[in-house]
């Protein structure tokens, strides 16, 4: 998660010296960045976690404190002023005026949402000053102040029926209203893009699923798959259905290297080869990829020299708009 996601892979050329003492090649390294992490088993996970250390480490020494900080607030900016957050962040505004509006009477009510708000102002300001992905919890956190506010609103407002509250409770409906009025407004705005993106999502599924049939075709073979060909496709797994069995490995994801995935592996690949000798020397294995993968030559023409055979081009099929090849890796005999 710190390389992939946040802090990034040590570029090789200005960390030459770190890579040899761990033995590690350049083509090692472009293989993780490409998340082929079964051409890297030999790096899990000793020097995964040295790896990371070091990517932490040059992150903390390239910027100093003032310049990490001033990134977070950066990225805070960024993922708040995106069509799709902005109506949330909207909406978590209008709430908060309308709490702040119940409590600026009362110094302790005031004291109180003051020290809330430097609270949510700390978790957006760490999450960012650590290099952390802020998108992938925004609205998480967004919904828990919304929700906080909420409730805030409603202990505030008072049970009694005085005429303060009930002035309170009219300033709070229009509120309301303009919150939903504003929710309503900039949904109908990015309802077209919802469509495009959804009519997108789907035909890129209905493709893979195609894919998916062509191998179960195919079901003596066993096909891994590089992950940039298949890092769009979604799944609805609330179903309860069954699911088949399948002849297609991913080359790479956050389930590598897990017990169901060794369990798939040991059934697909029969003899006691790991992924890269079985890309190699199992004629039964193949590589299915839409993206370019000069990468994996590159690896395995260092790794084995005059003895790497090539792959070959078996098949290629096309599936709407997209088109995967299927190559088959060798060595020379």
């Amino acid at each position: 998660v710190d390389l992939m996601d946040y802090y990034g892979m040590p570029t090789y050329e200005e960390n030459m010296s770190f890579y040899k003492s761990l033995n590690m090649s350049k083509e090692t390294m472009v293989n993780i960045g490409r998340y082929s992490l079964h051409l890297a088993e030999d790096v899990y996970p000793d020097q995964m976690e040295s790896i990371s250390q070091k990517a932490k480490d040059n992150y903390f020494q390239e910027f100093t404190f003032l310049e990490r900080f001033g990134v977070g607030l950066t990225k805070l900016y960024n993922s708040m002023m995106k069509k799709d957050m902005l109506l949330t962040v909207a909406v978590v505004l209008i709430i908060f005026i309308a709490v702040w509006s119940e409590s600026r009477s009362d110094s302790k009510k005031q004291l109180f949402l003051g020290l809330l708000n430097l609270v949510f102002l700390a978790c957006w300001l760490y999450l960012s000053y650590r290099a952390r992905i802020v998108d992938r919890v925004t609205y998480t956190l967004l919904f828990i102040q919304l929700f906080t506010y909420l409730g805030m609103l409603s202990i505030y407002s008072g049970p009694e029926m005085t005429e303060r509250n009930i002035s309170s409770i009219f300033k709070n409906i229009c509120m309301f209203v303009c919150a939903g009025a504003l929710l309503i407004g900039l949904s109908h705005m990015q309802v077209s893009e919802l469509k495009a993106a959804n009519h997108q999502r789907q035909d890129y599924n209905l493709e893979f699923r195609e894919l998916k049939n062509y191998m179960s075709e195919h079901a003596d073979h066993t096909y891994f798959i590089t992950t940039y060909s298949m890092d769009y496709f979604s799944d609805n797994f609330t179903l309860r259905r069954e699911l088949d069995f399948s002849n297609m490995i991913e080359m790479g994801t956050w389930t590598t290297f897990s017990e169901l995935d060794t369990k798939r592996l040991k059934k697909l690949v029969l003899n006691e080869q790991n992924v890269e000798q079985a890309i190699l020397k199992n004629n039964n294995c193949y590589v299915v990829s839409c993206v370019n993968i000069d990468y994996m030559d590159r690896y395995f023409s260092s790794k084995y020299g005059n003895a790497y055979g090539g792959r070959t081009l078996v098949d290629q099929q096309t599936f709407g708009k997209s088109k995967f090849d299927i190559y088959k890796f060798s060595l020379k005999e």
